[in-house]
């Protein structure tokens, strides 16, 4: 049952950082105006190093996916899982963690 829960928590918390990297590698910037215009141009960029880190926390999402199954498959076995099975929701939640550490002390260009 543990297994489960850390499984669904890492899931969870997977999925919003996963939203957060993808979200805060989208850098906008305006440009000043071209000759004869007043108003400033608008471009979006994406920051490539922030968005190299989706793919990880995606791991993380598959991580708790897994324990979730494990976790599932020894409560139908009715002898519950193994301690080992805990291993896997917690490295879940340390790839997630150690993701969030590095998305969280990267410097945005600044233009």
């Amino acid at each position: 049952m543990l297994s489960i829960a850390l499984g669904v928590l890492g899931a969870v918390a997977a999925g919003l950082v996963t939203a957060y990297v993808i979200a805060s590698a989208r850098i906008t910037y305006y440009l000043p105006p071209a000759p004869g215009s007043t108003e400033p141009s608008t471009h979006h960029d994406v920051h490539e190093p922030m968005l190299m880190l989706a793919p990880v926390g995606g791991l993380g999402l598959a991580l708790s996916i897994i324990a979730i199954a494990l976790g599932a498959w020894g409560l139908a076995r009715r002898r519950g899982a193994r301690a080992w099975t805990l291993a896997v929701p917690c490295a879940a939640l340390l790839i997630v963690l150690i993701v969030l550490v590095i998305a969280g002390s990267m410097t945005m260009p600044v233009y």
